[in-house]
């Protein structure tokens, strides 16, 4: 198996998105660390008019903005232009939205946040999470979402596991449906006993990573991966030496695929 995805690192990996950390640091460390791409957590960035300074000066281009939370209700849609407004500038291609917990109306939300991302240039695509408590957990139910609002679909390998897809349910994707994936890999157990803290590393964990990748490969999927963790453990160590880790970590993962 030939990797030819476009590496990026979700920048939850190496920073708290709802921690102090510097921008200016959580960038730097990502660029010393040799990722060229990187996915943004939309309020780190929200008011930054200096972010295309920022991602120039550590020869960083953004993949996506992270992510609209349709769980908000209404504040949503505020969030969304604030996020599109900063993606903008950040020249991201891509505004992510995440399932709410109520599958009513869900649509029309994705709609209305793809209307706002794209008045700012952006495409819209929608990640289901796979906790008990959101409305769209698995792939076929983000594959009705996405259809109906005419937007593409990000797989998170955390919430495709706890979400119980099948890799079957991989054939129900068209051409170009699939916008992102992000990479992550969970300790051997019940995926369900799992939240985003636990995440880790690609190829550190005891979940079947590379047989999903290669069956969303054969797809025909070329498109981005992206690295996705929430550990407290790597962000103590700091924004350098984490994206080091997790650079370590999936060239390591790569190379024995």
């Amino acid at each position: 198996m030939t990797f030819t995805h476009q590496l990026a690192l979700n920048t939850s990996t190496i920073v708290d998105p709802d921690g102090d950390i510097p921008l200016e640091d959580e960038l730097a460390g990502a660029a010393a660390a040799g990722w060229t791409h990187v996915e943004l957590r939309g309020p780190r960035i929200v008011g930054r008019d200096d972010l295309p300074d920022l991602m120039t000066r550590h020869g960083l281009s953004a993949l996506s903005i992270n992510a609209v939370e349709l769980a908000r209700g209404a504040d949503a849609l505020v969030q969304a232009e604030q996020f599109a407004r900063a993606g903008a500038l950040a020249e991201a291609p891509y505004l992510l939205a995440v399932s709410g917990t109520v599958l009513d109306g869900m649509a029309d939300q994705v709609r209305e946040v793809k209307r706002i991302g794209a008045s700012h240039g952006l495409r819209t695509a929608f990640e289901f999470l796979g906790f008990e408590r959101f409305a769209v957990r698995d792939l076929l139910g983000a594959i009705e979402i996405a259809r109906a609002a005419d937007v593409q679909i990000v797989i998170d390998f955390h919430h495709w596991f706890s979400g119980g897809c099948s890799l079957d349910d991989l054939a129900r994707l068209r051409d170009d449906e699939l916008a992102i994936v992000h990479l992550n890999d969970l300790p051997a157990g019940d995926p369900l006993s799992f939240d985003d803290a636990d995440r880790q590393l690609p190829g550190e964990g005891g979940s079947p990573i590379s047989e999903v990748l290669a069956a969303i490969e054969d797809t025909g999927y070329s498109g981005p991966a992206s690295v996705e963790t929430f550990n407290p453990a790597h962000w103590e160590l700091g924004p350098r030496r984490a994206a080091e880790l997790a650079a370590t970590a999936t060239a390591a993962w790569v190379d024995g695929l």
